[in-house]
């Protein structure tokens, strides 16, 4: 009996065991890609842009200046825009009046680089779908969605010409961003009263379809 008994639990502790260690035998990667037509790359050509002192509860434009990107790929791309960081932690608005206590908005069209000197009303240049937020957005044409792509307002807005808005850039080709900033109403920390904001605004290219 003590013979069978002892029979039985070896084969027991080895079939528990077997089952462990082919539990533990093989496993999966995941291996993600894209492939696109050619080589994607962009370089950032001026990429600084400061707006200086703004009134609490006021907003400007970048009027003449700007930053610029150009596509040093080998395709035609399309350029996608988020904020990523702000160094005093204010919160994002997502419309251009969107503003209060520690919230800023910041917009940006594509444009020629006098695209705001020539507009009698810069601001009419940029509306709420132009606002950067924390969430990719792909930029689009006057004539389409009008993401990021000033629009004709008569009498005040000249809108983007074809070729200088963010969507299907050939190779070698240089877009400028214009700038509309929406400061925050008041700070809840005094202290942060003139000091330097930076506001961090991330440009992705992807292949034009």
């Amino acid at each position: 009996m003590k013979n069978t008994l002892g029979r039985i639990f070896c084969m027991l502790s080895v079939l528990a065991f077997t089952k462990m260690v082919f539990a533990v035998t093989s496993g999966t990667y995941s291996i993600k890609v894209k492939v696109v037509e050619g080589q994607l790359g962009i370089t950032i050509t001026t990429e600084e842009l400061n707006l200086d002192y703004v009134v609490k509860g006021t907003s400007v434009t970048s009027g003449g200046a700007s930053t610029a990107v150009k596509n040093t790929g080998a395709v035609n791309i399309d350029l996608k825009l988020k904020i990523t960081d702000n160094s005093l932690h204010w919160s994002t608005g997502t419309a251009l009046g969107d503003t209060g206590t520690d919230k800023f908005v910041l917009a940006t069209v594509f444009h020629e680089w006098n695209g705001l000197l020539v507009s009698t009303n810069p601001y009419a240049c940029f509306q709420d779908d132009d606002v950067l937020t924390t969430g990719d957005q792909t930029a689009g044409t006057a004539t389409g969605t009008g993401i990021f792509a000033s629009e004709f307002v008569d009498g005040q807005a000249v809108a983007t010409p074809e070729g200088n808005d963010g969507v299907d850039i050939a190779p070698g080709t240089q877009v400028n961003n214009l700038f509309f900033f929406n400061a925050p109403t008041s700070l809840s920390n005094s202290g942060q009263y003139a000091q330097e904001q930076t506001i961090t605004v991330t440009v992705t290219a992807v292949q034009h379809q």
